[in-house]
């Protein structure tokens, strides 16, 4: 059996790339977002994006995205959802200028675009710890985004706390947002992985069955990770 037509490739160079996500809007475009490493080559760094309008055929040449400071370098951990009620689509990422926070970035459908710098960047959580590990969706019903990232006290703690943060409903394109909630396994070993940026893994010490996950709005159950070697 043959192979078939290769996809097109996105757009190559002499860089390393890191942390890639790809989405349809509801015209058929595909957009692609990355982190673009160039430090060898004293080129930019930063998330870049390209898009395609022949289901993957072709793309366009790469083009960095504007970040919250400006520089189009500090921001890195691109993830993407799409408002199908607009046609936009929200990158949540991690900005790196100031330690670590979360913001939101909006790309329109309608012009292929993505918002100039200085509008449409959404400050989500810009707190004093490291946040990181952005992700973000949207839900049609309440017609809200839902961002969710782990925050740590510092950059030695391992014990990472989970966080989201629901926007008002009726407020996008331009949101809005609630309280951030914090969730935590209640009854979970204090230190059940290490941060991603250690190099070696943590092995809990035991396996536990929770029967309460506390937050400001909800009680549930849930488990507790098996003792095991964790990823980095």
């Amino acid at each position: 059996m043959g192979r078939g037509q290769d996809p097109g490739q996105l757009p190559r160079g002499n860089y390393r790339i890191a942390y890639p996500d790809v989405i349809y809007d509801n015209d058929g475009t595909i957009l692609a977002t990355w982190r673009k490493n160039d430090n060898a080559t004293g080129g930019v760094d930063g998330i870049f994006s390209s898009q395609s309008t022949n289901n993957g055929a072709t793309w366009s040449a790469a083009a960095a995205v504007p970040d919250a400071s400006g520089t189009d370098a500090a921001h890195i951990m691109g993830q993407l959802a799409l408002d199908t009620s607009r046609n936009q689509v929200w990158m949540a990422y991690r900005n790196s200028a100031n330690g670590g926070d979360i913001y939101l970035k909006r790309w329109d459908g309608t012009t292929n675009a993505w918002a100039a710098a200085g509008v449409g960047h959404i400050a989500v959580a810009t707190t004093a710890d490291v946040e990181t590990r952005p992700a973000v969706g949207y839900v049609a019903d309440t017609d809200a985004l839902w961002v969710t990232w782990h925050r740590y006290a510092n950059a030695g703690n391992a014990s990472a706390r989970l966080y989201y943060v629901r926007s008002n409903t009726g407020t996008l394109p331009n949101p809005t947002w609630g309280p951030p909630i914090s969730i935590r396994l209640a009854c979970a070993p204090r230190r059940t992985t290490r941060p991603w940026w250690w190099a070696t893994p943590y092995t809990p010490t035991s396996s536990t069955k929770c029967t309460t996950m506390t937050t400001a709005a909800a009680t549930s159950t849930h488990y507790a990770p098996a003792a095991a070697a964790r990823p980095v």
